[in-house]
């Protein structure tokens, strides 16, 4: 008896702590709102909607911008996102950077932690260059 108990409560603790599948989500889960601080306390805030389109906001400027993002990771774990800037206002981002980047493509790759809570944004298929970890925060 004690031990059907002890699995009946294993089992309903497993389901209370389960991590989201990502084949039973909705929305991709870049989709949402996500935030991080760059050294020299210059917070960058990324909003990936489901409808393909993204606003950056870092340092003084804001860039528009359309994406779109593999439903599976790549054979290191990363979900390849490639897009197109349509605007971005002037003044300096949190690199410094003031260039005009209205028509340029990119091509980024990000990873979750299980919870789908933290993500990180690298520059290489491969994982090694990138920043982060980014906070997804609650829409």
């Amino acid at each position: 008896m004690r031990t059907l108990a002890l699995l009946w409560l294993a089992a309903v603790l497993a389901a209370c702590v389960s991590v989201p599948d990502l084949a039973d989500r909705k929305v991709h889960p870049a989709v949402g709102i996500w935030k991080w601080v760059r050294p020299a306390n210059c917070p960058e805030v990324f909003i990936y909607r489901d409808d393909g389109t993204l606003t950056v906001f870092s340092g003084e400027r804001r860039f528009e911008e359309t994406f779109s993002v593999s439903s599976e990771p790549n054979d290191a774990g990363l979900y390849v996102v490639d897009g197109v800037t349509h605007f971005n206002s002037e003044g300096a981002d949190c690199t410094g950077g003031s260039e005009d980047l209205t028509g340029k493509s990119f091509t980024v790759y990000l990873r979750f932690d299980p919870s789908f809570q933290l993500m990180w944004v690298y520059d290489d298929p491969t994982g090694k260059r990138g920043s982060g970890p980014l906070l997804r925060i609650p829409n």
